[in-house]
């Protein structure tokens, strides 16, 4: 049985983009958000993850954090 699912990892470049810019997306399967935000930092070591959301739709996991961004 596979227990890995979509996930979509958002993270931040501080050094090079501002908090105005959307976020940069990482994809991957994973077996939780844990393991999608490490595997995302194993590949981009300066990353500022943001945001971690099990879905492979883009574009709606962009929609959903600027929504609940915007609720908090």
């Amino acid at each position: 049985m596979n227990n890995m699912k979509h996930y979509i990892v958002f993270y931040r470049l501080n050094a090079i983009m501002s908090d105005l810019e959307a976020p940069f997306g990482y994809s991957c399967s994973a077996k939780d958000t844990d393991d999608a935000e490490q595997q995302c930092l194993n590949n981009i070591p300066d990353a500022n993850i943001v945001w971690v959301v099990d879905t492979d739709n883009y574009q709606g996991a962009l929609d959903d954090y600027y929504r609940t961004s915007i609720e908090n």
